[in-house]
């Protein structure tokens, strides 16, 4: 009987580091022995990331966004993983990496329809967008 495995990483690219002193976040998905890596496009400094538990430890509201996001991630790459194994296909990370796209742009274009000027949901989903540019 062949050994499944499914891991999720994010890690901050340490060789990376812009001009800005900024290091771009990436997740890792591997599965069964074969890993991809997908660029989030946020970036942090690098001291402000904690590698053990995924995530960025201080309280500001950048760094309480990229916490965001990061979760946002995870929970698309995890549904990505159940459609897959649903469809009755192989999850492999390849397949998780195609489907991501597909999954945040439904998710986004869902909530654009049912927005409304200037409440929390309005902030949140252009939270989305605005830290992309900021942290870039």
């Amino acid at each position: 009987m062949e050994r499944k495995t499914f891991n999720v990483v994010f890690f901050c690219k340490k060789t990376k580091v812009t001009k800005k002193g900024k290091a771009p976040i990436y997740v890792r998905i591997k599965t069964c022995g074969t890993a991809t890596e997908i660029y989030t496009r946020c970036q942090i400094e690098p001291e402000r990331w904690n590698q053990r538990l995924e995530r960025s430890l201080y309280k500001d509201e950048i760094d309480q966004q990229i916490n965001s996001i990061v979760a946002s991630y995870r929970a698309n790459i995890l549904a990505a993983y159940d459609q897959l194994i649903k469809e009755g296909k192989e999850p492999t990370c390849f397949a998780i990496k195609h489907l991501l796209p597909i999954i945040i742009n439904d998710i986004f274009h869902y909530t654009s329809k049912f927005r409304v000027p200037n409440t929390s949901q309005n902030y949140l989903f252009k939270t989305y967008f605005i830290l992309h540019n900021i942290a870039t």
